[in-house]
């Protein structure tokens, strides 16, 4: 199902063991960004072209399978350099044969994203860069429309930092805190992930800030621990941030 969301700027939608990831398409006067590209189970190349004939680029906030597994669709793919190896892991016959249960595919090799503006002919997107759920995830600002797109970086159900490649609990608030700043210099009111419809609002990265601070000082004493499979970890929350991560992270 494809939503548009507000002006040249849709939503589409991929089921899959993972849960329900959420893919985003910005279309420019001359090119075309999509943010991440699903599992790769259904053919979304075919459902972009019926909104556009432009080239279009394909920036993955992070190298996990739910977000890159459908980069063997497209041939212009850009991922930061600290994910490739996550990439080549998640897209490696064991795990796709493990998680997938599908036929394995000849995976190009994503070019190095560049942080900055990307011009789409008329329309500017800014690439930034926000590691923690992996050392390479990235968001995208738009301006124009007030909005951010941030992959895992945050969830509004829980956060994941307990998987093997995640950052620290310090590296991650560091994020958070030039993240802020980068979403008030850009007025931003709208904040989409990767796994949720409804947007969230600027408020939930204060409050990831002030959880992240408590739990560095020891202030949480409500963890409880959770498998999620590949994510293993303490969970706990405050107001709106929900986290799970690796109580070594926090030493």
């Amino acid at each position: 199902m494809i939503k548009r969301l507000y002006l040249n700027t849709y939503r589409l939608n991929e089921w899959g063991p993972f849960g329900n990831v959420k893919i985003y398409l910005l279309i420019g006067k001359e090119k075309a960004m999509l943010i991440d590209s699903g599992y790769g189970q259904k053919d979304l190349s075919k459902e972009i072209r019926k909104i556009t004939k432009n080239p279009v680029k394909v920036f993955l906030t992070h190298g996990h399978i739910d977000h890159a597994g459908g980069t063997f669709r497209f041939s212009d793919v850009y991922l930061k350099k600290e994910d490739q190896e996550v990439f080549r892991r998640h897209t490696s016959f064991d795990f796709m044969s493990k998680h997938l249960k599908t036929s394995p595919h000849e995976y190009p090799i994503p070019q190095e994203i560049h942080l900055g503006k990307i011009d789409l002919g008329d329309r500017e997107i800014e690439i930034v860069s926000t590691p923690g759920h992996t050392p390479g995830s990235v968001s995208f600002v738009d301006r124009e429309g007030k909005v951010a797109f941030v992959g895992d970086f945050i969830n509004p159900w829980d956060t994941w930092l307990g998987l093997e490649e995640s950052l620290e609990v310090k590296e991650f608030l560091n994020s958070l805190k030039q993240f802020k700043k980068v979403i008030q210099d850009n007025d931003i009111k709208k904040i989409y992930s990767g796994h949720n419809l409804i947007p969230m609002t600027p408020q939930i990265i204060e409050d990831y800030i002030i959880f992240c601070e408590k739990i560095i000082r020891g202030e949480i004493k409500n963890q409880k621990y959770k498998n999620k499979g590949i994510c293993k970890g303490f969970f706990s929350k405050y107001k709106k941030a929900k986290l799970i991560y690796k109580k070594e992270s926090i030493k």
